[in-house]
């Protein structure tokens, strides 16, 4: 059966409450906007699965190195904190962190990168270079290298920040445009016609799925999982928590068309993303009480400042040596 077809089936099981007339014409017009939102998300899922999609690379590292510690769950979670703050304090998005993530994470698992789990400095220069390249490409105003640096309150140069940089785009094939959870759910939205999920439930839909999203970066379990089904595990807890069990009802349906959300890994993430709804007030990223980095202030005026800088603060401690 024809995806459009389940969709307006679940959608309007009856044309009782639109004209019949109306409802053909709504119905033509969207079959070939929803056909365009399912080759796209069709590309976006072969992307998760295969260009963008993340091995267990922390499996069967050692328990010591001549550095000490390797890296491990937690102290890449301290670094996705880390991430996340900087985009905060910048006033750039939650995305971009998502995206700094990934682009760490894929290196960090190629045979290039994997040398750096065994040293927690170069994780830290490595996760600089993630960041710096993320905003970079993603967006508007970067910050520059030298910002960068001071990050690591004198532990990186900026040459070492631009080498690593470069090693990272090599060894990620310079894939630097992952699919990230909201582009999932944006691009499954635009399926959903408006008399259904109106401006003001998509946003509050959104922003319900960017929190789960930014707990669930925290998760290296997760990650493992992808983008896509952590988008789609997401969709239906903010659809269940915004408009209830028969609309969470027919968007599982069309969901099932793109991945198995009976399976028990799926039932599993989307309960573990339930409850980062349900402690979410408690559980924010921490916010700073002082200025804490060049970018403190206005996002235009001082990214690329050189204002003094509290940027010992913004480090990521589980990974510094002290």
């Amino acid at each position: 059966m024809h995806k459009f077809t389940i969709f307006r089936q679940s959608i309007f099981p009856c044309n009782t409450s639109l004209d019949i007339m109306k409802t053909q014409q709504m119905t033509e017009q969207q079959q070939m906007n929803i056909d365009e939102c399912f080759s796209t998300m069709a590309v976006m899922l072969r992307q998760d699965k295969i260009g963008y999609k993340l091995p267990d690379y922390l499996r069967n590292l050692p328990r010591f190195t001549e550095s000490g510690l390797p890296v491990d769950a937690i102290a890449r979670s301290a670094i996705v904190d880390w991430c996340f703050l900087i985009m905060e304090t910048c006033d750039y998005r939650a995305e971009t962190a998502m995206i700094a993530v990934s682009c760490l994470d894929r290196f960090v698992a190629t045979s290039d990168g994997r040398s750096i789990l065994l040293d927690r400095v170069q994780y830290q220069l490595a996760s600089l270079a993630a960041v710096y390249l993320a905003i970079k490409v993603h967006e508007q105003q970067a910050l520059t290298p030298s910002i960068i640096a001071r990050l690591s309150h004198g532990l990186h140069t900026e040459a070492s920040i631009e080498a690593m940089e470069r090693r990272m785009l090599s060894a990620i094939s310079w894939r630097v445009n992952p699919p990230t959870p909201l582009d999932f759910s944006r691009k499954f939205l635009e399926i959903i016609p408006e008399q259904i999920l109106d401006d003001d439930d998509r946003e509050e839909v959104i922003d319900l799925v960017q929190s789960q999203a930014k707990l669930s970066m925290k998760s290296y379990d997760v990650c493992l999982m992808g983008a896509s089904k952590t988008a789609f595990a997401a969709l239906l807890n903010a659809f269940q928590r915004v408009k209830g069990n028969k609309i969470t009802s027919s968007m599982a349906l069309m969901i099932d068309q793109m991945i198995d959300t009976k399976s028990h890994s799926f039932i599993n993430l989307q309960n573990q993303l339930s409850d980062a709804i349900g402690y979410h007030s408690t559980m924010e990223l921490p916010k700073a009480k002082e200025p804490i980095s060049p970018c403190q202030t206005s996002h235009s005026s001082s990214c690329n400042s050189n204002d003094k800088t509290r940027s010992r603060s913004l480090s990521p401690k589980s990974v510094q040596i002290s």
